[in-house]
Protein backbone atom coordinates (compact mmCIF):
# COMPACT_ATOMS: atom_id res chain seq x y z
CA UNK A 1 0.00 0.00 0.00
CA UNK A 2 0.88 3.47 -1.04
CA UNK A 3 2.21 5.57 1.77
CA UNK A 4 1.72 9.19 2.51
CA UNK A 5 4.57 11.06 3.20
CA UNK A 6 4.83 14.35 4.51
CA UNK A 7 8.39 16.25 4.61
CA UNK A 8 9.68 19.47 5.85
CA UNK A 9 12.37 20.94 3.40
CA UNK A 10 13.87 24.25 3.30
CA UNK A 11 14.87 24.54 -0.28
CA UNK A 12 11.83 24.55 -2.86
CA UNK A 13 11.77 22.96 -5.76
CA UNK A 14 10.56 25.79 -8.47
CA UNK A 15 13.49 28.21 -7.44
CA UNK A 16 17.04 28.32 -8.45
CA UNK A 17 18.56 27.47 -4.80
CA UNK A 18 19.96 24.96 -2.75
CA UNK A 19 19.01 20.65 -3.18
CA UNK A 20 20.09 19.22 -0.06
CA UNK A 21 18.55 15.49 1.50
CA UNK A 22 14.89 16.56 1.54
CA UNK A 23 14.80 17.47 -1.57
CA UNK A 24 16.22 14.05 -2.60
CA UNK A 25 14.13 12.09 -0.11
CA UNK A 26 11.17 13.50 -1.44
CA UNK A 27 11.66 12.59 -5.22
CA UNK A 28 12.53 9.16 -4.39
CA UNK A 29 9.34 8.30 -2.20
CA UNK A 30 7.39 9.99 -5.11
CA UNK A 31 8.99 7.93 -7.58
CA UNK A 32 8.27 4.40 -5.43
CA UNK A 33 4.66 5.36 -5.85
CA UNK A 34 4.05 7.30 -2.07
CA UNK A 35 2.00 10.18 -2.11
CA UNK A 36 4.55 13.63 -0.58
CA UNK A 37 3.74 16.69 0.67
CA UNK A 38 6.66 18.42 0.59
CA UNK A 39 7.12 21.62 3.23
CA UNK A 40 9.11 25.04 2.27
CA UNK A 41 9.72 27.52 4.37
CA UNK A 42 7.11 29.83 4.52
CA UNK A 43 5.85 33.13 3.73
CA UNK A 44 5.45 36.21 6.06
CA UNK A 45 3.08 38.73 6.58
CA UNK A 46 5.94 41.61 6.72
CA UNK A 47 7.15 40.58 3.36
CA UNK A 48 4.40 42.97 1.92
CA UNK A 49 6.67 45.65 3.12
CA UNK A 50 9.66 44.88 1.20
CA UNK A 51 7.84 42.94 -2.04
CA UNK A 52 10.59 44.97 -3.91
CA UNK A 53 13.42 41.97 -2.92
CA UNK A 54 14.06 39.19 -4.93
CA UNK A 55 13.57 36.77 -2.09
CA UNK A 56 10.97 37.55 -0.75
CA UNK A 57 8.53 37.73 -4.30
CA UNK A 58 9.86 34.10 -4.43
CA UNK A 59 8.17 33.50 -1.10
CA UNK A 60 5.04 35.21 -1.80
CA UNK A 61 4.80 33.87 -5.40
CA UNK A 62 5.25 30.38 -3.79
CA UNK A 63 2.80 30.44 -0.89
CA UNK A 64 0.48 32.68 -3.29
CA UNK A 65 0.52 29.37 -5.91
CA UNK A 66 0.67 26.96 -2.82
CA UNK A 67 -0.07 23.38 -3.87
CA UNK A 68 2.68 23.24 -6.95
CA UNK A 69 2.68 19.63 -8.71
CA UNK A 70 6.85 18.53 -8.88
CA UNK A 71 5.78 15.44 -9.87
CA UNK A 72 2.74 13.22 -10.49
CA UNK A 73 2.65 12.29 -6.55
CA UNK A 74 5.02 15.14 -4.92
CA UNK A 75 2.83 18.80 -4.09
CA UNK A 76 5.10 21.46 -2.51
CA UNK A 77 3.22 23.72 -0.13
CA UNK A 78 4.37 26.77 1.07
CA UNK A 79 2.76 27.95 4.47
CA UNK A 80 1.68 31.94 5.70
CA UNK A 81 2.88 33.10 9.04
CA UNK A 82 3.08 36.32 10.86
CA UNK A 83 7.17 37.08 11.57
CA UNK A 84 10.47 34.84 11.26
CA UNK A 85 11.63 33.13 14.36
CA UNK A 86 15.01 35.43 14.52
CA UNK A 87 17.71 35.78 17.94
CA UNK A 88 16.57 38.97 18.75
CA UNK A 89 13.72 40.68 20.05
CA UNK A 90 10.57 40.22 19.93
CA UNK A 91 11.37 37.43 17.00
CA UNK A 92 12.73 35.25 20.07
CA UNK A 93 9.83 35.56 22.12
CA UNK A 94 7.78 32.73 23.21
CA UNK A 95 4.77 34.79 22.00
CA UNK A 96 5.95 34.56 18.47
CA UNK A 97 7.06 31.15 18.55
CA UNK A 98 3.47 30.39 19.15
CA UNK A 99 2.31 32.81 16.78
CA UNK A 100 4.42 31.13 14.06
CA UNK A 101 3.24 27.92 15.19
CA UNK A 102 -0.62 28.89 15.04
CA UNK A 103 0.25 29.75 11.82
CA UNK A 104 0.68 26.33 10.49
CA UNK A 105 -2.05 24.58 12.57
CA UNK A 106 -4.95 26.16 10.48
CA UNK A 107 -3.37 24.38 7.50
CA UNK A 108 -4.37 21.14 6.53
CA UNK A 109 -1.61 19.57 6.96
CA UNK A 110 -2.26 19.40 10.61
CA UNK A 111 -5.75 17.65 10.50
CA UNK A 112 -4.04 14.88 8.02
CA UNK A 113 -2.96 11.87 8.66
CA UNK A 114 0.63 10.44 7.75
CA UNK A 115 2.51 7.45 7.54
CA UNK A 116 5.88 9.39 8.32
CA UNK A 117 6.83 12.71 9.31
CA UNK A 118 10.63 13.82 7.97
CA UNK A 119 11.48 16.81 9.92
CA UNK A 120 14.74 19.03 9.28
CA UNK A 121 16.36 21.09 11.83
CA UNK A 122 15.03 24.72 12.70
CA UNK A 123 11.89 26.36 12.89
CA UNK A 124 10.25 23.14 11.42
CA UNK A 125 10.20 21.94 14.91
CA UNK A 126 7.37 24.17 15.93
CA UNK A 127 5.49 22.71 13.01
CA UNK A 128 6.07 18.78 13.28
CA UNK A 129 4.37 18.98 16.62
CA UNK A 130 1.23 19.47 15.37
CA UNK A 131 0.97 17.19 12.73
CA UNK A 132 -0.85 13.78 13.51
CA UNK A 133 1.78 10.51 11.61
CA UNK A 134 2.57 6.83 12.73
CA UNK A 135 6.19 8.16 12.28
CA UNK A 136 8.64 10.79 13.04
CA UNK A 137 11.83 11.00 11.67
CA UNK A 138 14.33 13.86 12.81
CA UNK A 139 16.98 14.76 10.41
CA UNK A 140 19.74 16.08 12.23
CA UNK A 141 23.00 17.81 9.84
CA UNK A 142 24.15 20.27 11.81
CA UNK A 143 24.61 21.59 15.30
CA UNK A 144 21.39 23.56 16.01
CA UNK A 145 23.64 25.71 18.71
CA UNK A 146 25.78 26.23 15.74
CA UNK A 147 22.82 28.53 14.27
CA UNK A 148 23.47 32.25 15.59
CA UNK A 149 19.99 33.12 14.38
CA UNK A 150 18.41 30.65 15.69
CA UNK A 151 16.73 31.74 19.36
CA UNK A 152 17.23 29.21 21.96
CA UNK A 153 13.73 28.38 22.29
CA UNK A 154 14.21 25.94 19.38
CA UNK A 155 16.17 23.97 21.62
CA UNK A 156 13.79 23.41 24.18
CA UNK A 157 11.21 22.31 21.07
CA UNK A 158 14.58 20.03 19.60
CA UNK A 159 14.46 18.68 23.20
CA UNK A 160 10.57 18.07 23.41
CA UNK A 161 10.38 16.36 20.28
CA UNK A 162 13.50 13.90 20.46
CA UNK A 163 12.43 12.89 24.11
CA UNK A 164 8.37 12.70 23.18
CA UNK A 165 7.54 12.26 19.48
CA UNK A 166 10.62 11.41 17.56
CA UNK A 167 10.90 7.34 16.71
CA UNK A 168 14.18 7.53 14.76
CA UNK A 169 16.76 10.49 14.70
CA UNK A 170 19.51 10.39 11.93
CA UNK A 171 22.73 12.66 12.44
CA UNK A 172 24.66 13.01 9.37
CA UNK A 173 28.17 11.97 11.07
CA UNK A 174 29.20 9.96 14.24
CA UNK A 175 30.48 13.25 15.76
CA UNK A 176 27.18 14.65 15.72
CA UNK A 177 25.31 11.44 16.83
CA UNK A 178 27.65 11.54 20.47
CA UNK A 179 26.74 15.07 20.62
CA UNK A 180 23.17 14.23 20.74
CA UNK A 181 24.20 10.84 23.00
CA UNK A 182 25.63 13.08 25.68
CA UNK A 183 22.92 15.75 25.25
CA UNK A 184 20.14 12.96 25.55
CA UNK A 185 21.61 10.55 27.30
CA UNK A 186 18.35 7.96 27.55
CA UNK A 187 17.55 8.79 23.77
CA UNK A 188 18.78 5.12 21.96
CA UNK A 189 17.13 5.77 18.94
CA UNK A 190 19.95 7.86 17.04
CA UNK A 191 21.35 5.85 13.90
CA UNK A 192 23.85 7.75 12.10
CA UNK A 193 22.60 8.60 8.26
CA UNK A 194 25.63 10.40 5.64
CA UNK A 195 24.97 12.66 3.08
CA UNK A 196 24.52 11.33 -0.97
CA UNK A 197 24.62 12.61 -4.16
CA UNK A 198 22.67 11.97 -7.04
CA UNK A 199 25.47 9.89 -9.51
CA UNK A 200 22.76 9.21 -12.17
CA UNK A 201 22.49 13.07 -12.89
CA UNK A 202 26.85 13.48 -12.31
CA UNK A 203 27.23 10.54 -15.33
CA UNK A 204 24.58 11.71 -17.73
CA UNK A 205 25.49 15.78 -16.87
CA UNK A 206 27.93 16.97 -19.72
CA UNK A 207 30.35 20.01 -18.99
CA UNK A 208 29.31 23.22 -19.40
CA UNK A 209 30.50 24.70 -22.51
CA UNK A 210 31.17 28.14 -21.80
CA UNK A 211 33.71 27.31 -18.34
CA UNK A 212 35.36 24.50 -20.35
CA UNK A 213 36.62 27.09 -23.27
CA UNK A 214 38.44 28.97 -20.40
CA UNK A 215 41.58 27.29 -20.58
CA UNK A 216 43.09 28.09 -16.95
CA UNK A 217 42.94 26.06 -13.45
CA UNK A 218 39.35 26.85 -12.62
CA UNK A 219 38.40 26.05 -8.88
CA UNK A 220 35.25 26.20 -8.08
CA UNK A 221 33.04 26.67 -4.78
CA UNK A 222 29.63 25.67 -4.72
CA UNK A 223 26.91 26.39 -1.93
CA UNK A 224 25.28 28.54 0.17
CA UNK A 225 28.01 31.74 1.40
CA UNK A 226 27.06 32.41 4.95
CA UNK A 227 28.88 32.80 7.93
CA UNK A 228 30.50 29.61 7.81
CA UNK A 229 32.11 30.16 4.81
CA UNK A 230 35.75 32.19 4.45
CA UNK A 231 34.92 34.67 2.33
CA UNK A 232 38.39 36.21 3.04
CA UNK A 233 40.43 33.03 2.00
CA UNK A 234 38.50 32.78 -0.83
CA UNK A 235 39.52 36.20 -1.24
CA UNK A 236 43.26 35.55 -0.35
CA UNK A 237 43.19 32.68 -2.67
CA UNK A 238 42.01 34.35 -6.21
CA UNK A 239 44.40 37.34 -5.15
CA UNK A 240 47.25 34.88 -4.67
CA UNK A 241 47.12 32.76 -7.06
CA UNK A 242 46.73 34.79 -10.35
CA UNK A 243 46.56 31.82 -12.86
CA UNK A 244 43.66 30.44 -11.80
CA UNK A 245 39.97 31.25 -12.05
CA UNK A 246 37.68 31.02 -9.14
CA UNK A 247 33.79 29.66 -9.97
CA UNK A 248 31.89 30.53 -7.48
CA UNK A 249 28.34 29.32 -7.94
CA UNK A 250 25.32 29.63 -5.17
CA UNK A 251 23.70 32.42 -3.52
CA UNK A 252 25.52 35.13 -1.09
CA UNK A 253 23.48 35.64 2.14
CA UNK A 254 26.82 37.74 3.21
CA UNK A 255 28.75 40.24 1.13
CA UNK A 256 31.30 39.02 -1.36
CA UNK A 257 31.60 42.90 -2.86
CA UNK A 258 35.56 41.83 -2.04
CA UNK A 259 35.86 38.92 -4.59
CA UNK A 260 33.54 40.46 -7.40
CA UNK A 261 36.17 42.73 -7.96
CA UNK A 262 38.88 40.07 -8.85
CA UNK A 263 39.14 39.66 -12.74
CA UNK A 264 40.05 36.16 -12.15
CA UNK A 265 36.74 35.57 -10.40
CA UNK A 266 33.33 34.38 -11.64
CA UNK A 267 29.95 34.76 -9.89
CA UNK A 268 27.38 32.91 -11.14
CA UNK A 269 24.73 32.98 -8.47
CA UNK A 270 22.12 30.69 -7.63
CA UNK A 271 21.59 27.60 -10.02
CA UNK A 272 18.94 25.55 -11.10
CA UNK A 273 20.04 21.86 -9.13
CA UNK A 274 20.14 20.22 -12.52
CA UNK A 275 22.57 22.62 -14.01
CA UNK A 276 24.94 22.25 -11.15
CA UNK A 277 26.87 18.76 -12.44
CA UNK A 278 27.99 20.63 -15.66
CA UNK A 279 29.62 23.30 -13.71
CA UNK A 280 31.36 21.13 -11.93
CA UNK A 281 32.46 19.24 -14.32
CA UNK A 282 33.68 21.47 -16.13
CA UNK A 283 36.02 23.18 -13.32
CA UNK A 284 39.31 21.16 -12.04
CA UNK A 285 39.35 21.51 -8.33
CA UNK A 286 36.72 21.81 -5.98
CA UNK A 287 36.66 24.15 -2.85
CA UNK A 288 35.51 24.10 0.94
CA UNK A 289 36.95 26.91 2.54
CA UNK A 290 35.39 26.92 5.83
CA UNK A 291 35.99 29.16 9.31
CA UNK A 292 36.50 26.94 12.44
CA UNK A 293 33.54 27.56 14.66
CA UNK A 294 31.03 26.08 16.95
CA UNK A 295 29.16 25.04 13.57
CA UNK A 296 31.73 23.51 11.60
CA UNK A 297 33.15 21.69 14.53
CA UNK A 298 30.62 19.32 13.67
CA UNK A 299 31.25 19.19 10.00
CA UNK A 300 32.90 16.26 8.12
CA UNK A 301 31.40 15.53 5.05
CA UNK A 302 29.00 18.48 3.38
CA UNK A 303 27.00 17.97 0.50
CA UNK A 304 29.63 19.52 -1.87
CA UNK A 305 31.93 16.97 -1.20
CA UNK A 306 29.81 13.98 -2.36
CA UNK A 307 29.07 16.35 -5.38
CA UNK A 308 32.95 17.79 -6.00
CA UNK A 309 33.78 13.65 -6.19
CA UNK A 310 30.92 12.60 -8.34
CA UNK A 311 31.91 14.99 -10.88
CA UNK A 312 35.51 13.65 -10.19
CA UNK A 313 37.58 16.48 -8.78
CA UNK A 314 39.79 16.56 -6.11
CA UNK A 315 38.57 18.38 -3.06
CA UNK A 316 40.90 21.03 -0.61
CA UNK A 317 39.62 21.90 2.25
CA UNK A 318 39.81 24.30 5.80
CA UNK A 319 37.29 24.33 8.81
CA UNK A 320 36.02 20.70 8.43
CA UNK A 321 36.58 18.58 11.44
CA UNK A 322 38.57 15.46 11.01
CA UNK A 323 37.58 11.83 10.18
CA UNK A 324 39.02 8.75 10.30
CA UNK A 325 37.83 7.72 6.81
CA UNK A 326 40.65 9.61 4.54
CA UNK A 327 40.15 9.58 0.48
CA UNK A 328 43.47 10.37 -1.26
CA UNK A 329 42.04 13.18 -3.72
CA UNK A 330 40.86 15.29 -0.21
CA UNK A 331 42.87 17.49 1.75
CA UNK A 332 41.72 18.85 4.59
CA UNK A 333 44.37 21.75 5.91
CA UNK A 334 44.69 23.48 9.15
CA UNK A 335 45.58 26.84 8.38
CA UNK A 336 44.91 29.24 5.25
CA UNK A 337 48.91 29.40 3.65
CA UNK A 338 48.59 25.52 3.84
CA UNK A 339 44.85 25.62 1.82
CA UNK A 340 46.24 28.32 -0.37
CA UNK A 341 49.38 26.33 -1.23
CA UNK A 342 47.52 23.30 -1.86
CA UNK A 343 45.03 24.49 -4.32
CA UNK A 344 48.49 25.96 -6.22
CA UNK A 345 49.71 21.98 -6.30
CA UNK A 346 47.18 20.08 -6.90
CA UNK A 347 47.40 19.18 -10.38
CA UNK A 348 44.46 18.83 -13.07
CA UNK A 349 43.57 15.52 -13.51
CA UNK A 350 42.84 13.45 -16.65
CA UNK A 351 39.61 11.98 -17.72
CA UNK A 352 41.27 8.40 -16.51
CA UNK A 353 41.92 9.61 -13.68
CA UNK A 354 39.15 11.78 -12.70
CA UNK A 355 37.31 8.24 -13.39
CA UNK A 356 39.25 6.94 -10.35
CA UNK A 357 37.92 10.25 -8.12
CA UNK A 358 34.39 9.17 -9.04
CA UNK A 359 34.61 5.91 -7.94
CA UNK A 360 34.78 7.43 -4.40
CA UNK A 361 30.97 8.07 -3.94
CA UNK A 362 29.49 5.04 -6.10
CA UNK A 363 28.03 3.51 -2.95
CA UNK A 364 26.77 6.86 -1.89
CA UNK A 365 23.66 7.49 -4.48
CA UNK A 366 21.06 9.05 -2.55
CA UNK A 367 19.04 5.98 -3.43
CA UNK A 368 21.28 3.71 -1.66
CA UNK A 369 21.35 5.94 1.73
CA UNK A 370 17.44 6.28 2.33
CA UNK A 371 17.06 2.31 1.98
CA UNK A 372 19.71 2.45 4.76
CA UNK A 373 17.36 4.74 6.14
CA UNK A 374 14.19 2.50 5.73
CA UNK A 375 16.17 -0.76 6.94
CA UNK A 376 16.60 1.25 9.74
CA UNK A 377 13.00 2.39 10.30
CA UNK A 378 11.98 -1.89 9.46
CA UNK A 379 14.51 -2.63 12.34
CA UNK A 380 12.67 -0.59 14.65
CA UNK A 381 9.12 -2.11 14.23
CA UNK A 382 8.07 1.14 13.30
CA UNK A 383 6.17 0.24 9.76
Amino acid sequence: MDKKILIFGNFPFNLDNEFIDTNHLALYFSRKGDRVDFITSPAYFVDILVPFLNRVKARMKNYLYSGIPITENLTQYTPLVPLPLRDIFPLNTAFNARLFRDGFRLSRFAREDYDVCFVSQGFMLLWADLVRSKVFVYRYNDLLEGFGSHPPILGEWEERFIKSRCNLVLAVNERLKKHLLTKYPDVRNIKVLPNGVDIEAFRNAQPDRELMSIRKKKVVFCGSIDFWVDVNLMYQLASSLKDIVLVIVGPARISIKKLLVLPNVIYLGSKNFREIPGILKACDVGIIPFVKNKLTEYVERPLKYYEYIAAGLPVVATGLCETDNRNEYVKNLRDREMFIEMVKRVKVYDLDERERIKSAVDNNDWSNIFRTMESYIEELGLL
